[in-house]
This record gives C-alpha cells, structure tokens and sequence, in this order.
C-alpha cells in the first residue's frame, strides 16, 4: 500500500488481525509529502506484520488487498482519509482464480525482498 492515513482503516485491519485473520502489510516509506511512519508503527504495535516496501523500485505505488487467497481488490485507492471520502477514486474486485494468483506472486516476491 502506498499509503494509510485513515484511522478507520486502521481499526478495521485491528479488528480483523484480533479476529485472527492473517495480516500482512507493506507500505511504501518515501510518500511524497507525507509519511507513514505512523501507520507503521500502529501496526507494528497491534502485532500485525508490515515491512517497508522494496528499495529496488522508485517507489511502491500499488494499491491492492488479497482476501482469503480468492478475491484482489485492485485499483487507484490509498487507504487514506482523502481517499475515502474525498477524492474520486476507483477500485474493483477480482474473482477470477488465475488473476488473484498473480496478485499473490507479487505479494509474496516483493514480502521476500525484505
């Protein structure tokens, strides 16, 4: 994700981490007029993992959720307060089974390449 400034986000991946779904986070650390800092350590210290994106790229631009390793939800939203109720923004979920693998390929490299 390359961003989360939301607080209700934040709850929301709390509350599901606290439900015992697996959760694993990476944000992008060099945002453009704004930092992640926080949200990082938030995480850290709800017990969630989350790691900083990849160095090997400019930057983590991706914007996208795996659930349960069947449906990608993909598209222009940070998990942002902007992004949530101000901005038009535009996302759709994926179903299709050879799609949401493709999203977890890439979610898997880029958790290893920390």
């Amino acid at each position: 994700m390359y961003l989360i400034t939301s607080d209700e986000v934040l709850s929301a991946l709390k509350q599901a981490y606290d439900r015992g779904v697996k959760v694993r986070i990476i944000l992008e650390k060099r945002v453009i007029a704004n930092d992640n800092s926080d949200a990082f350590n938030q995480l850290l210290s709800y017990g969630i993992d989350v790691k900083w994106a990849s160095e090997d790229f400019q930057l983590t631009h991706s914007k996208f959720l795996i659930i349960d390793g069947k449906k990608v939800i993909v598209g222009s939203h940070n998990w942002s307060n902007a992004a949530m109720k101000k901005n038009r923004e535009a996302s759709v979920i994926v179903q299709d089974a050879n799609t949401v693998q493709e999203f977890e390929k890439v979610f898997e490299g880029d958790w290893e390449r920390n």
